[in-house]
């Protein structure tokens, strides 16, 4: 998960989670809290609550910060929790503690009947890291030269650490507490994680464009340059172990080969979803398999004969390409699988990328290597 801030504005983070909504759409330094929600706004309390569940908020600090108490209103939480609510609360440095917060998430959970939906935002860690150190060992330090030179550094671990704890005894509460909770996706989201960081690895050091780099030189067609993309996409998803590196990786390896032959970028879009999305479930030791696998408890390896989009699509998209059908070109227009190009809206492209893809189309097209739009 990429946070929309860093250093405060925790607020904006809970929109995003809670509403699904980019900040990207709103006024830069807002808060959407104080300034876009109203009562009644879909949100994922909406959903829990009409699903069956009791909505609770906790956040374990004032109740009057980022306009709080009126949003999660507005959201339609059944209850609020704040400081004055914790009971017998213990401290770290000025702030609750994560391990006494989640004694309040025992209790609540003990005290309600039914399902329960809690959104809980701890407080222990918050900024800045030179409050002292009431309650907190100081037991990380920076290593090497560096160790002992930075008590902020060291503060800010050491916090880490305890949290690191409160998690490890909260997960350890709920495996041993009769009641059913969904506290077992940490280990496909740590999947995820060390999956995008090895496939970012290998995108940095340039092994990827080792790989693939000269395979661009030998792709002269549309239906080459399709195969090759999706043949890409697929490696990478059985490598990298995600689904985001089945797309990530080969888009900015294959884009100016797609701008070379004066398709447009919507054409690289959907091939990479041809493969490198549908076939990410395929795979067992992917993040999406993972998932699908712990969720639905059927073994990729068990409904894979049986995935017939996901078999199928990248099939069709090689032989429709091959045939130069089903493509989409830089200018708009399309060829449909009768060999028709007719004329349409192009798709978003940087506007130089997407200036050069049009000049290299009105060549093919000169030279009889690519159709031209009929009437």
């Amino acid at each position: 998960m990429v946070s929309p801030v860093t250093g405060g504005g925790t607020a904006n983070v809970e929109f995003e989670y809670l509403t699904g909504d980019s900040l990207a759409f709103l006024p830069s330094s807002t808060v959407a809290y104080q300034l876009y929600c109203y009562n009644g706004m879909p949100s994922l309390v909406s959903q829990m609550s009409a699903l069956g569940y009791h909505t609770a908020s906790f956040h374990p600090y004032l109740s009057s910060g980022w306009n709080r108490t009126s949003v999660y209103s507005w959201m339609g939480f059944d209850q609020q929790l704040y400081e004055e609510d914790v009971v017998n609360p213990q401290y770290i440095r000025n702030y609750i503690s994560d391990a006494s917060d989640y004694e309040q998430l025992y209790r609540l959970t003990d005290e309600t009947k039914g399902p329960l939906f809690t959104f809980n935002v701890t407080i222990q860690n918050h900024s800045g890291y030179a409050q002292g150190w009431n309650n907190l060992e100081r037991s990380v330090e920076l290593a090497g030269s560096s160790r002992g030179s930075s008590a902020v550094a060291a503060q800010y671990f050491s916090l880490i650490k305890e949290s690191d704890n409160a998690i490890r005894q909260l997960i350890e509460h709920y495996q041993n507490s009769d009641e059913r909770t969904m506290d077992h996706q940490m280990w496909t989201i740590n999947l995820i994680l060390l999956a995008v960081a090895y496939g970012g690895a290998l995108a940095r050091c340039g092994c990827v464009e080792a790989l693939f780099g000269k395979l661009k030189n030998h792709l002269h067609s549309v239906g080459s340059l399709i195969l090759a993309t999706l043949l890409t996409s697929l490696f990478c998803d059985a490598t990298m172990c995600d689904q985001f590196l089945g797309i990530g990786v080969p888009a900015p390896l294959y884009e100016d080969k797609y701008d070379e032959m004066g398709l447009g970028r919507n054409m690289l879009s959907r091939t990479l979803e041809d493969c490198g999305t549908l076939w990410a479930v395929m795979f067992p030791w992917t993040g999406c398999g993972a998932y699908q696998y712990g969720v639905l408890g059927v073994h990729p390896f068990v409904y894979f004969p049986y995935a017939f989009l996901n078999l199928l699509n990248p099939i069709y998209a090689a032989v429709t390409a091959a045939l130069g059908r089903n493509i989409f070109w830089a200018d708009g227009s399309y060829t449909n699988l009768f060999g028709k190009t007719r004329a349409g809206k192009p798709a978003g492209a940087p506007e130089e990328a997407h200036e050069r893809a049009l000049k290299n189309l009105e060549d093919r097209r000169a030279a009889g290597k690519a159709p031209a739009v009929k009437a």
